[in-house]
């Protein structure tokens, strides 16, 4: 995770109850994340995969879509927050199959092209 990414999602902090930054520092002192320049990353993708089997399937699913939103409302004109918010509400519509409401589909939808036209220019 980039940094500026993490002042997206903390700012407010609407979705987590604690600084992201802060902890994110910790986690690099302790030995699970690393930091190199503004980016964030496990120390290994054991612990990644670990970490991220511990969050509940029900809970890592909704999480996903509120990471997504938050970037969105942040995203602006920046293409790698709207890509990156993208891929987020992607995995929160895989995680419920066909489950989707009406106006949720009509927004993932409309997100999802936004994004590749984000792609196609940058291509």
């Amino acid at each position: 995770i980039e940094e500026p990414t993490v002042v997206a999602l903390n700012s407010g902090n609407e979705l987590l109850p604690f600084n992201m930054k802060t902890q994110l520092e910790r986690a690099v002192e302790e030995g699970t994340l690393e930091r190199a320049g503004p980016i964030y990353q496990f120390t290994h993708d054991i612990i990644k995969q670990t970490v991220y089997e511990l969050i509940p399937g029900n809970i890592c699913t909704i999480l996903h879509k509120e990471i997504g939103e938050k970037l969105l409302r942040s995203a602006g004109n920046n293409n790698a927050f709207h890509l990156l918010a993208t891929d987020q509400i992607n995995i929160f519509c895989k995680g419920r199959g066909y489950n989707l409401r009406d106006d949720e589909r009509v927004q993932f939808v409309e997100i999802n092209v936004k994004a590749a036209k984000f792609a196609i220019a940058v291509s």
